[in-house]
């Protein structure tokens, strides 16, 4: 300040011109009044500054929003554009017609918009307020022009029982029958949908309002309830129509119904009302129910008027389900009047008589004791046996129950009639079952000389009775009996230190000269022993072996060789070793001795050893046969040793020993994915230089060996090959199912068919698993359709409708889902249900897949609880499935709640 005192003290508001005019002493300078006001100047420079900073601020603030309310009136110029030229042209139009037109064309347009409701809640499946819109539309004069199908599917969705929708569709016509002609459309779609129950409603208040229907649907509703085993339902709706409206179809189902109810009469009536079918044309009658029908007619004995009308309608029957017919009525009823009813009727219906009707026949003679029936049926069996491979030969089955009708009527001369039989069809060789049994036959019917004959020239010369007699001591008793009432005791006496010996575990050599010499007693211990060996009990084998040493008989190389098979058998390779050493110091080794010690240092992997004994063998001039290079080929095999195997090839080639079919199966072993086109060459070399006809083993080795390698060409030649050569062979289901499953994965259709249909021509029964193979590779390669056509064929057949299973199903569904083909899909599935084939988790995971493909989640929910209701417990990839389906169907809210329901059951 100029007089000294603080700035602050001065007057604020003075101005700087006044401070400019102030005076200063003389002795103050001009650059210190500067310095005096340059506070008051900085403090009104830096307001100016700030109202300037405002007032731009405010600036930009208001053209900011001078461009948003342009932008806003032009959305709503657009907007006014809008409504005025799309929606109210119509508004407006609407209005004049409602001006002009008057009261009646004002329910036309409320017509118009409950339409559009209805149309709009069924499009996105807003049941409620389609119901709604539905309850508006029986108000009107006029029928809506909506899908009522869906108006069904809402009821059903919110709840309501078929009972509850047939009385809804009741009051809706009661209110606006103008509905009726759209109820009228409803059971084409519902018999597409399987919708069996609300088509039955449907088609009852069609009936009940006198509207024609097409006979067609009653066809299909009576088909459905069939095949979901509703035979009560099926009468039922018959009951509906006139007789003459029904079908032959609707005269089939009914059938069928009745059958299954066991209503033999209501079954013959429709028969009779039926029209025999042209010459030539299938018979209506199914295979299934021509036999269900037969046998409720041999149950009330009613076979002639039967058979008459199954044979008016040209029914035909499947021989191997008659012959199984035959067998369980046979048994059941246990009549033989029956029972040659039903053959009769088999003849009368040119069903092929098989063996198991002869077997059923044979049981029915014997429970009624008829020798003269038994006679007859033998010399019809004669007759068939004249006619070669087309005839029926008397199997070791037919042949045990022919056996048994003897010794039931007491006639034993009739068992050497079974037996001749028996030997024509097992070219003279029978089996001890049956010899036995014809033995047991003559001492059961008191022919006590031919039984003891017949023991000691057909069981004792074929070393059959020592054997036997360790399984039956009721024989052995019989004959005891039979022996000592003629007289012949050292036979009895035999027969008794036999018995001894079976339960005791060893046999005594007294009797041995006295009965057949040496050599049938040295067969009798040789089947001592392999008894013993087969139940790995050495010591008593060893027991046996010793006490013949001991009796004194010569005993040959036969003997030595048994026990020494039994020391390798039963794991004692010491005990064999020591064995071996005795027939060698005795000079009593052979070729099969060798090789028995052979196989059992290989076995053991002592292949050292094994080289030694082959040169001793050779040393003594025992020369190698094939046997013996077949077990040094599989050990070589065994340990991956080509270049061995190959060595021993040659060598057994240098010897002159050609292979077998042995020793190809075990080269074949060794062909792997890794093998040279030179290996396989020349294993199929050998294959080719078999001197004996290829058998079933060699041939199936041939093919997992052609599919291990991925040789499929090649496996086609030999099979051409072969069968040119007349040596192919009938090969089994599973190899079939096995050469089908690795052309399927080839993508040969083609040659998938071929392999079925000669299957077929061979008569090979298919198992589940050969089915499956050819359901899979079918489906596999785009011919779903096709599978599911095989699946119904074999349905049809009584026999293989066993094998048709879940698995099966699942693949077909699988193939139609691939497809996208969801009708299809459930209509496989119902069929599924309806033959009660189980559902897993790997079904509905499917039917879930094929669901979320083609966008048809509404179906989930039915299938969960479908899963629910058969106790199938879902797993992550059902849940999966169904979050994928949701999120297709852009309803991502529902997938996330199926995704907390899924944590929550964790």
């Amino acid at each position: 300040s100029l007089d000294g005192s603080s700035p602050d003290s001065l007057d604020h508001q003075a101005s700087c011109s006044d401070l400019c005019t102030l005076k200063p002493p003389s002795q103050l300078s001009l650059p210190i009044c500067f310095l005096s006001a340059a506070p008051y100047l900085f403090h009104e420079f830096s307001q100016m500054a700030i109202f300037q900073a405002a007032t731009l601020m405010i600036g930009a603030v208001v053209e900011a929003a001078s461009l948003v309310w342009m932008e806003l009136a032009m959305f709503a110029v657009a907007a006014l554009v809008y409504l005025l030229c799309l929606g109210g042209a119509p508004l407006l139009g609407a209005s004049k017609a409602k001006t002009h037109k008057g009261a009646t064309e004002g329910k036309g347009n409320g017509r118009q918009s409950t339409d559009a409701k209805l149309r709009q809640h069924a499009a996105h499946e807003d049941h409620k307020r389609l119901m709604a819109a539905w309850e508006q539309a029986k108000g009107l004069q006029e029928a809506p022009q909506l899908d009522l199908l869906k108006v069904l599917d809402a009821m059903q969705k919110l709840g309501k029982s078929t009972a509850d929708i047939a009385v809804e569709l009741r009051s809706a016509l009661a209110a606006n029958p103008a509905l009726l002609a759209g109820i009228a459309t409803l059971p084409a779609a519902l018999l597409r949908d399987d919708s069996v129950e609300m088509l039955d409603v449907i088609l009852c208040l069609l009936v009940e309002h006198g509207h024609a229907v097409d006979i067609a649907a009653h066809a299909g509703l009576m088909a459905a309830q069939l095949r979901r085993r509703d035979y009560a339902g099926v009468a039922k709706t018959a009951a509906r129509l006139q007789s003459e409206a029904l079908t032959p179809r609707m005269r089939a189902i009914l059938i069928a119904a009745a059958t299954h109810r066991g209503c033999l009469d209501e079954a013959l009536h429709h028969l009779q009302q039926m029209a025999e079918p042209a010459e030539g044309a299938k018979s209506p009658i199914a295979s299934s129910v021509a036999l269900q029908i037969l046998s409720l007619a041999a149950r009330a004995q009613r076979m002639a008027e039967t058979t008459q009308e199954l044979r008016r309608m040209r029914a035909r029957l499947d021989a191997k389900s008659f012959d199984e017919l035959l067998t369980a009525e046979s048994r059941r009823l246990k009549c033989l009047s029956a029972c040659r009813e039903l053959l009769e009727a088999g003849t009368a219906l040119e069903v092929p008589r098989g063996s198991n009707a002869y077997h059923a026949m044979a049981r029915a003679l014997g429970q009624a004791g008829d020798p003269e029936g038994l006679r007859s049926l033998l010399q019809e069996l004669e007759a068939e046996a004249k006619n070669g491979p087309t005839g029926i030969a008397v199997s070791e089955p037919l042949a045990l129950a022919l056996l048994e009708a003897t010794r039931a009527v007491r006639d034993g001369n009739l068992a050497f009639h079974v037996l001749d039989l028996h030997r024509l069809a097992c070219a003279g060789a029978p089996g001890g079952k049956v010899l036995c049994a014809v033995c047991g036959t003559l001492a059961a019917c008191d022919l006590d000389d031919d039984a003891c004959d017949f023991y000691e020239k057909e069981l004792v010369s074929k070393g059959v009775s020592s054997d036997w007699a360790l399984r039956s001591s009721v024989l052995t008793s019989a004959l005891i009996q039979s022996a000592t009432k003629i007289g012949r005791t050292e036979l009895a006496q035999r027969l008794s230190e036999l018995a001894s010996a079976a339960k005791s575990g060893s046999v005594g050599s007294s009797g041995g000269s006295a009965g057949s010499g040496s050599s049938s007693e040295i067969q009798r211990h040789v089947a001592m022993i392999k008894a013993h060996t087969r139940e790995r009990d050495l010591n008593s084998a060893a027991g046996v072996f010793n006490k013949l040493q001991a009796s004194g008989v010569p005993l040959t190389c036969v003997i030595y060789n048994c026990f020494l098979d039994a020391c390798v058998q039963c794991g004692d390779v010491e005990r064999a070793i020591a064995h071996f050493d005795d027939m060698k110091r005795l000079n009593c080794v052979d070729v099969v001795g060798y090789n028995t010690l052979l196989k059992a240092f290989l076995s053991q992997g002592c292949m050292e050893k094994a080289r030694d004994l082959v040169k001793e063998m050779n040393a003594r001039g025992l020369q190698a046969n094939k046997v013996t290079y077949n077990e040094l080929l599989h050990a070589k095999v065994v340990a991956k040793d080509r270049h061995g195997v190959w060595e021993h090839v040659s060598e057994m080639q240098a010897a002159g020993v050609r292979p077998n079919s042995v020793t190809c199966s075990i080269l074949l072993k060794l062909l792997a994915a890794n093998s040279t086109p030179s290996e396989v060459h020349r294993v199929i070399e050998l294959i080719e230089q078999i001197e004996e006809p290829i058998d079933e083993v060699l041939f199936s080795s041939v093919i997992e060996a052609c599919i291990r390698i991925k040789q499929l060409d090649q496996l086609s030649n030999l099979m051409r090959r072969f069968r040119q050569q007349g040596s192919f062979v009938k090969l089994p289901a599973p190899t079939y199912g096995s050469m089908i499953k690795a052309y399927g994965q080839a993508g040969d259709v083609a040659r998938v068919n071929e392999l079925w249909q000669e299957m077929e021509e061979h008569c090979v029964k298919p198992t589940a698993i050969t089915l499956g193979c050819m359901v899979e590779a079918l489906v596999t390669n785009g011919h779903a359709q096709e599978a599911w056509d095989l699946v119904h064929k074999q349905l049809e057949n009584e026999e293989r409708r066993g094998c048709i299973n879940t698995v099966i199903y699942s693949t077909v569904l699988k193939g139609f889902a691939v497809t996208r083909q969801i009708e299809k899909v459930f209509v496989a599935y119902e069929e599924m249900r309806a033959k009660d084939i189980p559902c897993n988790t790997i079904t509905y995971n499917t039917l879930l897949d094929a669901c979320a493909k083609c966008n048809a989640m509404s179906r989930a929910s039915k299938l969960l609880e479908d899963m629910a209701a058969s106790c199938v417990e879902p797993d992550i990839i059902t849940y999966s499935t169904i979050v994928k389906g949701y999120c297709v169907e852009g309803d991502v809210d529902r997938a996330f709640k199926v995704l907390e329901d899924m944590k929550s059951d964790d």
